[in-house]
């Protein structure tokens, strides 16, 4: 069987993939397969893109083998791309609900972003 390996260790991501390989009788592994855990794998790119190559090149280095990757936040275009590529960032450690309603109030009242943001 083959076997592919993305880098997240974000259990409903990896259900995801699960599902998608399913069919094709691939067997996906992720961070969570790993003997040793390693902390989250550094995002520093300035675009999804770029984060989704730091996480795929991190694991893929460290397990000699091709590894892939995504990266996904919200962006709200009436607030300028807002929370974009920070998104989990922005919001950590809150909880959906509460990015959910803070995002809600900075739409009602765009002037908030700007000191809760400090812009």
């Amino acid at each position: 069987m083959t076997e592919i390996w993305i880098a997240t260790s974000n259990k409903n991501k990896v259900r995801e993939f699960k599902a998608m390989f399913y069919d094709v009788n691939i067997t996906v592994k992720s961070l969570l397969d790993l003997e040793n855990p390693i902390p989250d794998i550094p995002e520093t790119g300035t675009t999804f893109e770029e984060n989704a190559f730091c996480k795929a090149d991190f694991l893929s280095q460290m397990i000699n083998k091709p590894v892939l990757a995504d990266d996904s936040g919200l962006e709200i275009i009436r607030l300028d791309h807002f929370p974009g590529v920070n998104t989990r960032r922005w919001a950590h450690p809150i909880t959906d609900n509460k990015i959910i309603n803070d995002l809600l109030d900075f739409l009602r009242y765009p002037f908030l972003l700007k000191y809760y943001y400090k812009i």
